[in-house]
């Protein structure tokens, strides 16, 4: 294998000093997705909250031998309801990164614009009331 520039062996150089980020992982349901998880919450990168069929991601980390004795994980029944709760988690403050597993990437933009949409419209919606009560209390 021929080494690289060293350019990602920096970042997690400068990376260390840094607190690990609280980062929903959603759907990992296969090997790669999960280890790769894993590996960065190992690397105090992030800490990984996994969203998706419990069962299923057990199941993929016993057959890779990954441990998930410390992992903090919220059931979800599929890809689509994963995307849903992990933009949701997002939302409610318990997390502040989406980190893709193995689902289709439209599932989770689709919720994520979902979500931002309905924000968008609650906001417009506080803006609209606080400046028609502003307006009718000075009339």
């Amino acid at each position: 294998m021929t080494p690289g520039t060293g350019k990602y062996e920096s970042l997690l150089v400068r990376c260390a000093a840094l607190d690990p980020i609280p980062t929903v992982v959603v759907h990992p349901c296969e090997k790669t997705a999960l280890a790769g998880a894993i590996e960065a919450g190992e690397k105090r990168l992030i800490t990984p909250i996994l969203v998706g069929p419990t069962a299923k991601i057990e199941a993929v980390a016993k057959s890779a031998g990954i441990d998930l004795h410390h992992m903090q994980m919220v059931d979800s029944p599929h890809s689509h309801s994963s995307a849903a709760r992990a933009v949701e988690l997002v939302r409610e403050g318990c997390a502040e990164l989406l980190m893709k597993g193995s689902l289709h990437t439209d599932e989770l933009l689709v919720q994520s614009s979902r979500a931002t949409r309905v924000y968008e419209r609650d906001a417009a919606s506080a803006t609209c009331s606080s400046w028609m009560f502003r307006r009718i209390t000075r009339s």
